[in-house]
């Protein structure tokens, strides 16, 4: 792990803690997801990192990724289901089995990202949170991809962190499951 993530990781495990759950059931409040059912999809061409040569995507394979991803979700009571499709069908019927069966999503949309409605309409009808991961800082890059469609709908993003970003969206995902209801 990076020393950037490292200090993420610190920083995330400093801030104030959900309720406990004897504290919860006193003040009324939903007790935290003990383990959480967490779908973490990726577009087109994710397969390709650390194989297409892009200073974007880092040295880290797409398999490499999923290995982190599963190592801070299974830290963080998540059951983890890291997927990846070049097929924006494919996603988009990910996006729709996670209805009713998984409490958050984390997705990575690559190139569906800027130009995915089918995505973002499948997005909006997921009622939990949603982290959007992106490996590069978007605006750094051309044009064309300065924009998300899937930004529009996600709880939060973290962008422009590199292989660092999988494992901080993890975490991100299990402090938005923890947060109290209101």
């Amino acid at each position: 792990m990076s020393a950037k993530a490292r200090d993420a990781r610190a920083r995330l495990q400093a801030a104030p803690k959900p309720p406990s759950q004897a504290a919860s059931r006193k003040q009324g409040v939903v007790t935290p997801i003990a383990t959480a059912r967490v779908l973490f999809i990726n577009g087109p061409n994710a397969n390709l990192y650390a194989h297409a040569g892009q200073a974007t995507w880092g040295s880290e394979t797409f398999e490499q990724l999923g290995e982190r991803s599963r190592r801070a979700a299974e830290g963080t009571a998540i059951a983890l289901d890291f997927r990846q499709s070049n097929s924006e069908g494919d996603v988009v019927d990910a996006i729709q089995q996670a209805i009713g069966t998984k409490d958050g999503i984390i997705i990575n949309g690559g190139s569906l990202t800027c130009t995915s409605i089918a995505v973002l309409d499948a997005l909006q009808a997921f009622p939990g949170p949603i982290v959007e991961v992106q490996m590069g800082n978007l605006y750094r890059r051309e044009s064309v991809r300065q924009s998300s469609c899937i930004s529009r709908v996600a709880t939060g993003i973290v962008a422009g962190l590199g292989a660092d970003g999988y494992e901080m969206a993890v975490l991100a995902m299990r402090r938005l499951l923890d947060r109290p209801k209101a």
